[in-house]
């Protein structure tokens, strides 16, 4: 649905094809975070797709799985699903994948992927107009 452009922004959202990833990635908002909720801890995700997400929190291991409750920002509802821990890379960033999730919970992730994607493009677009017009008004001479 989106294009890329040169500029790679992978900060923001991704699509990794070598991994055994297959969707694309964002990074929730800083204002607007995505919450998931552990057992009684409340963690902040680094990133989310429709099969899985990605958080720090020491003391989990590969191959675990715990039952989660996601919220997602400007929801009513929560998901409630079980992560599967893939892989703990050298930080220590939890990369999961959502097992026992119905399709309609799934659907909820992947339209506030895009609703994500399309925010982010969407400021990125003013901030490259601000920039252009700034330039266009760096080059005017009043006399």
């Amino acid at each position: 649905m989106f294009l890329k452009r040169n500029k790679n922004r992978s900060d923001i959202f991704s699509f990794e094809t070598e991994n055994r990833r297959h969707d694309f990635r964002v990074r929730p908002s800083d204002t607007r975070p995505v919450v998931i909720k552990l057992g009684q801890e409340e963690i902040r995700i680094i990133n989310i797709s429709a099969h899985g997400l990605a958080f720090k929190k020491p003391g989990l291991k590969e191959g675990e799985s715990h039952r989660m409750v996601l919220s997602l920002p400007d929801r009513d509802s929560t998901i409630t699903a079980i992560l599967e821990i893939v892989e703990i890379d050298g930080e220590g960033v939890c990369h999961c994948r959502y097992k026992e999730v119905d399709g309609d919970e799934i659907e909820q992730v992947h339209q506030y992927v895009l609703a994500r994607q399309k925010e982010v493009m969407r400021s990125q677009k003013k901030g490259s107009h601000k920039k252009r017009f700034e330039a266009a008004t760096e080059r005017l001479e009043f006399f």
